[in-house]
């Protein structure tokens, strides 16, 4: 049996771009019945030709509808959903949904054990007018500081400020619907952006009270001095491609010795113990490049994966595709798009005892208004 324990529950989406779609699909791999509500003039701005791959990675499982907000006749066909609804989850602009007359204070009165689901910019508070994008929220949140270079604050390369907060905006709602079955109420919940982003930095907030040292971007930090480990590097293999090894302990070290057969190594005077080898790194390093050069990447990892040895490609989306894991444990997706097969990621949590979803469709724009207008009238 496919692995859906949200069957039942009716969530309507008035989302568009990231951060809403991907709190909706979440919840629609679940097995609620998610509902995408978009404006007949042309939906989500991510159904365009450049932005299509967006679309169909956030908008599988869902169903569409059609319906002009601002008009008065298409708020009450929108009401008229609510009123049979569980959820609803919105990340429009500031003051958006009260100009609609669609906030939480208005479709509360239609529905009151509605579960209402905002994600924002920022949670209540002073910035709470300001508009937010993600890439803002990482430059703000100190992420985009720890991961550039000095001096040059680098986005990471997904929208995770976007995905991080509909992800905290999705366990508000689950907590939400479990206080719903104890009081027979609904409730508002908010995720924030920014405090997302200063959620994820708590980590370098507590390092600078105990320093008063400002953390050093990971760039500047090198990727074994701030985890102290001798070996955590990227290396290039014989066919060109890069790898990166981690020795974390004297454990993996001597597996990777043996390995490669570089017996010489454990027993080395220089290389005894973990605070040798980090001391050694400046001439480690280029030997164990010359080592591993003369492998190509599969076995590489071959032999390294055998031995216990921390080792992983350094890929790009496309290998991700053909990944021998996602292929063969059932985290590949298959999407129809225009007659093609195309292949996405499925939510990475599963109930082992249960099947995983193996398929997966995205909506045309407003294919189900008239299905779903007949259900919200008891048709």
């Amino acid at each position: 049996m496919e692995w859906a324990p949200l069957k039942g529950i009716r969530v309507l989406e008035v989302g568009h771009i990231v951060a809403g779609p991907f709190g909706g699909m979440i919840l629609a791999d679940l097995g609620a019945e998610v509902i995408k509500v978009e404006n007949p003039s042309g939906g989500d701005s991510t159904r365009n030709p450049r932005s299509r791959g967006l679309f169909y990675s956030l908008n599988r499982n869902k169903k569409s509808i059609t319906i002009n907000l601002a008009d008065p006749s298409g708020r009450d066909r929108f009401l008229e959903v609510v009123a049979r609804s569980d959820v609803l989850i919105e990340n429009l602009g500031p003051g958006i949904v009260e100009k609609l007359k669609i906030d939480y204070k208005s479709v509360c009165q239609v529905n009151p054990g509605i579960v209402y689901c905002s994600i924002k910019g920022f949670l209540p508070g002073p910035y709470a007018h300001r508009p937010l994008v993600d890439e803002m929220a990482q430059m703000m949140g100190g992420l985009a500081y720890m991961t550039g270079p000095p001096g040059n604050p680098m986005r990471a390369g997904t929208s995770i400020i976007d995905m991080g907060a509909a992800t905290f905006g999705v366990i508000g709602i689950l907590v939400a619907l479990l206080q719903r079955e104890r009081t027979g109420k609904g409730q508002h919940v908010i995720a924030g952006m920014f405090e997302t982003a200063a959620f994820w930095m708590a980590r370098y907030m507590a390092e600078y009270q105990l320093s008063g040292e400002t953390p050093l971007p990971f760039p500047a930090q090198g990727m074994a001095l701030r985890m102290r480990w001798e070996v955590y590097d990227r290396f290039k293999t014989a066919d060109s491609k890069e790898v990166i090894i981690a020795c974390t302990n004297d454990k993996h070290w001597n597996a990777f010795c043996n390995a490669l057969g570089l017996d010489d190594w454990k027993s080395d005077p220089r290389l005894l113990d973990k605070e040798r080898r980090l001391q050694a790194r400046d001439w480690l390093l280029p030997a164990i490049q010359e080592a591993v050069k003369k492998y190509d990447a599969r076995e590489l990892l071959e032999v390294l994966d055998k031995n216990g040895v921390p080792i992983a490609p350094v890929n790009t989306p496309a290998d991700l595709i053909v990944d021998h894991h996602l292929v063969n444990s059932g985290q590949l997706l298959s999407l129809d798009v225009d007659g093609r097969q195309l292949v996405l990621p499925n939510l990475p949590v599963c109930n082992p005892s249960s099947e995983r979803l193996k398929r997966c469709q995205a909506p045309d724009l407003g294919e189900h208004t008239d299905e779903v207008a007949a259900k919200s009238r008891g048709g």
